[in-house]
Order: structure tokens, then sequence, then C-alpha cells
């Protein structure tokens, strides 16, 4: 099984454990080596199988000075409840029987068929997480639209103005910063089934054919209970020379991080390869604060400023830009 980050929080394969999943755990853990946001995301049940309900401060009590025999002040909070969808993300992935068939050992070959097939399977919906909006996800705003326009301590710019833009995000997971959910009594996050063998459709619809399939789907939404624990960086250039100066990139990471309800301790930052590589050459120019660390099972993760910076692919490069 693989080696996760040693958090406080929930993380999938703890929350499999919990819920008795055994064999799936063999499954998610090479799965998990490829996807950074499912080995480092706070996970944990929704409130209902449809939704999860979020008690968010909307201000907070205080106090008075008190005079002697004066009355003392009433510290009156206002608070709101914030709703989010628990949407299901599910695709069926068919083998035909004759390949196995003709296949020295037939599980081995459905498998490996799974996999590639879940390889695509995770893209898209690492996708949806980022990019997902209510209208075309069934209600699910993902990062993006939760960060559409720049905002004090939420949304932050690094300058760029190219056509060749992307973002990063800041993120402090757990109780009070962002939390993956899946419906209450279901399976955390990730779920595979066998649905043996059966008839399949063709492709083109011309008929069918005797094979076996296996279900996958994804029981998702996503908890905020702090703003400022998910930090866009917006407008970030990927399209500067190798020598590039990244210190618009980092000092917003700063800024971001100086705001948030733990200050950026533990906190992750997601990025896409493009604006990795441009961090990762900070190195060979011995950018401050910037260092990289081999964690076991893991491979080299690079820090800036305690703060863990992981590849996460489905973040695109020639966003427009946020203003």
């Amino acid at each position: 099984m693989a080696t996760v980050f040693a958090t406080e929080r929930m993380n999938l394969i703890e929350a499999y454990n919990r819920a008795g999943y055994t064999n799936e755990l063999e499954f998610i853990g090479p799965l998990l080596q490829d996807n950074a946001f499912l080995r480092v995301a706070a996970v944990a049940p929704a409130s209902t199988g449809a939704y999860h309900e979020t008690l968010v401060a909307k201000e907070l009590g205080k106090g008075a000075i008190r005079q002697i025999n004066g009355a003392v002040a009433n510290m009156a909070s206002k608070t709101k409840i914030v709703k989010d969808p628990v949407i299901m993300y599910e695709g069926e992935a068919p083998i035909d029987e004759a390949l196995l068939l003709n296949s020295p050992d037939p599980e081995k070959t459905r498998l490996t068929e799974d996999l590639a097939n879940l390889h695509g399977f995770m893209n898209d919906w690492n996708r949806i997480l980022v990019y997902g909006t209510k209208k075309d996800s069934d209600g699910f705003a993902g990062l993006a639209a939760r960060r559409a326009a720049l905002a004090d301590n939420t949304c932050v710019s690094a300058g760029g103005t190219g056509d060749a833009l992307s973002s990063a995000y800041l993120v402090e997971f757990g109780d009070l910063g962002l939390t993956l959910r899946y419906a209450q009594h279901g399976t955390p996050g990730f779920e595979k089934r066998d649905n043996g063998r059966h008839q399949i459709l063709t492709q083109d619809g011309t008929g069918y054919y005797w094979g076996w399939s296996t279900n996958y789907r994804i029981s998702f939404g996503l908890s905020l209970r702090q703003d400022n624990a998910l930090v866009r960086i917006a407008n970030i250039d990927t399209s500067a020379a190798a020598d590039t100066d990244i210190t618009s990139i980092l000092a917003a990471v700063i800024k971001a991080k100086n705001h948030m309800p733990s200050k950026g301790r533990g906190s992750f930052m997601f990025v896409n390869p493009d604006v990795l590589s441009l961090i990762e050459i900070g190195l060979i120019n011995k950018a401050s604060n910037l260092r990289t660390v081999d964690i076991e099972n893991y491979g080299p993760v690079t820090f800036f400023a305690d703060t863990a910076i992981l590849p996460m692919d489905a973040i695109e490069t020639g966003e427009t830009v946020i203003a």
C-alpha cells in the first residue's frame, strides 16, 4: 500500500480503513501515486446523502469594556448555512470476452484494461474538480468557479497578461478549511464494482457482443468552512524563458498564505506541469525558501515556505486573465 503524507486529517486511505473497504485499498494505493489531490485531501462524510451543510460565520461576536456596576455586553455572532451538493461521477469500463479467452491470464488482462480506462476516468474527474460549474455539473462548483474573480485574500494575481496563463490553488484542508465529502453511509470517494458478464452494445450501436464490465463511481462534493482556506493564485505566465524570475509567483503565495486560517502551515499548493517547471527552475536559480524534500514512496516534493507544491494536470495552461 502506498505511503501517504502524514496529517492529522482523515485522508482517503484512512476513510477506506474506517469504512472497512479492504479490497479497495489494494486498488486505490497505486492510483493515489498519480493523484496528489486525493492523497492529501481531508475526507469526511456529508451531513446527508445529497448535500453537506456547513455553518459559516458571517460576523463574529465581540465584548466591550465594562465599567463597575455597568452592564455586560451581549456577544452576538451571525452565521449562515452553506449547502454543497454531493454528486455522482460514474463510468462503465467494458472488455470483450474474446480478448480474455485468448489471454494466458484473463484476470490480469482485465485489470490492465480497467486501469487504462481508469486513468482517463480520473483525469476527467479532476477536470470537473477544478473547472466544474453549477450549471454543467449538477450544482457542483469546482475550484475555479469558487474563485472566478480577484478578491482580497482568496484570489490574487501573479501579474501575467499573456495567452499562456495558468493558476495555482493554495489549500488548507480540514475542519476549518476544505474537505472532500462523500455521501453519508456511502463509500468514501472512490468505488469499483464488478458488473460481471453480459451483452454489451458496440460503440457504433450496430449490435452486441459478450463481455465483462467494471463500474467506477465517485460520490463527491466539496465543503469550505473558512473562505481564506482556499486561495487561487491566478494569471501565472507560463511562457517566460527558462531563466525566468519567479518572484511574482512566490510573492503571491506569501501574501495568500499569511491570511489563511493557519497562516499556511501544513498547506498544499496544486499546480500544473508548466507552473511546476517554473518553480523548480527557481531551485536552479537559488530562489529563496525553495527546497526539495524526498518523501518515502512518493519521491521528491518541492516546498516553499512550508507549503508542499504538488502536481495537478487538470489545471489548464491557456486560461483567460482573471480580473
